[in-house]
């Protein structure tokens, strides 16, 4: 992400433009895959979402540090392969995900079901 940044042509702030392409009334239930830090979800909190929040990684370790998080759900999953049932989320996101999968369409497929 911090590369990206760095090179980039164009700056962009691809928290907002997620969240502006997401129409978010602040009630969807949404799941983040492949949630890293965290930081996603955890901005939407604090601008006063309130709706039902996931997030997953198939790091352990990301899952532990963001398990802690107030009203916030952490799964340890693979993208290919989550742990829940078809329309269970009204939103889902995967910032910086995509490029690290062995099938990317699978993926995409996975996360709109």
């Amino acid at each position: 992400m911090a590369t990206h940044i760095e090179y980039s042509e164009h700056r962009f702030d691809l928290s907002t433009d997620v969240r502006t392409s997401l129409a978010l009334t602040g009630r969807e239930r949404i799941v983040d895959i492949g949630c890293g830090t965290g930081q996603f979800l955890r901005t939407l909190r604090d601008s006063g979402h309130c709706g039902f929040l996931v997030e997953t990684d198939i790091r352990p370790a990301a899952v532990a540090a963001v398990a802690s998080f107030e009203h916030t759900e952490a799964f340890h999953a693979d993208a290919l392969h989550l742990p829940f049932a078809d329309h269970d989320f009204d939103r889902a996101t995967a910032m910086y995900l995509l490029y690290y999968l062995s099938d990317p369409s699978a993926g995409l497929a996975e996360s709109i079901e």
